[in-house]
């Protein structure tokens, strides 16, 4: 992953030079969404969640361009569930007394195909849309596990980084997103700014880490809504 980003940065500034490429960076705020097993959590509740990214884009023609890109994505959400302290009985009964405090960093490779939708030349403006998919990585996890009957907690350490799917390998994960957003240049028509709306479905269910004390198959199936404002070089 390193190598990859180490030997992207230095690609984009050499093809700065060219006519047909432009760098772009964002960031913004994200609604975060989780499925969970039903049969081992209620409660569920997303939490704080972030994205920037940083965009290499190649122009194809006046009205499309290809994308390539590394984003990164904090998220994090809370659920009740079970927890078996050690010398008990599991017993799946439905009370789920402990509680799940989940936090997760991601890092996305995506790329992407961004049509002009509604070109205004007078105001170099114009209206788009983008379609992209993505590798994903997740680098950093963390739950915290507190028992909702005694306030103690029983467990603070990784959340786990296992995505399973039947194409890659285990904790790889991947994504496809659709967006829609405004673009307007500078006065200088070399650069410009451009706020969009992006939908992103991770197609790859994440398993929980799970010790002999958490319950089986505790998984989720996420996607998110991301706001980003950015500018464009």
């Amino acid at each position: 992953m390193a190598v990859w980003i180490t030997g992207l940065l230095p690609l984009c500034a050499q093809l700065k030079k060219g006519p047909f490429y432009q760098t772009s960076i964002a960031a913004g705020p994200v609604l975060s969404f989780y499925q969970l097993n039903a049969k081992h959590t209620s409660g569920k509740k997303s939490g704080a969640a972030f994205t920037a990214l940083v965009r290499c884009n190649f122009r194809i023609n006046r009205s499309a361009s290809i994308n390539l890109g590394v984003q990164y994505l904090f998220h994090s959400n809370h659920f009740n569930s079970y927890y078996f302290p050690d010398s008990t009985i599991q017993l799946y009964d439905k009370n789920f007394n402990y509680i799940y405090e989940n936090r997760f960093q991601d890092v996305s490779f995506p790329i992407g195909l961004k049509l002009k939708l509604i070109n205004n030349k007078q105001k170099e403006s114009c209206l788009y849309t983008e379609l992209s998919w993505a590798l994903k990585k997740r680098f950093a996890s963390n739950v915290q596990i507190n028992s909702s009957l005694y306030g103690n907690s029983v467990y603070d350490n990784k959340a786990g980084n296992d995505f399973r799917s039947r194409y890659i390998a285990d904790r790889t994960g991947s994504t496809i997103s659709l967006g829609f957003g405004f673009d307007k240049n500078f006065t200088d028509k070399k650069s410009g700014w451009f706020v969009g709306l992006t939908y992103c479905y991770t197609l790859n269910t994440f398993y929980y880490y799970r010790t002999a004390n958490m319950p089986k198959n505790l998984y989720q199936i996420e996607s998110f809504l991301w706001l980003t404002a950015g500018f464009r070089f």
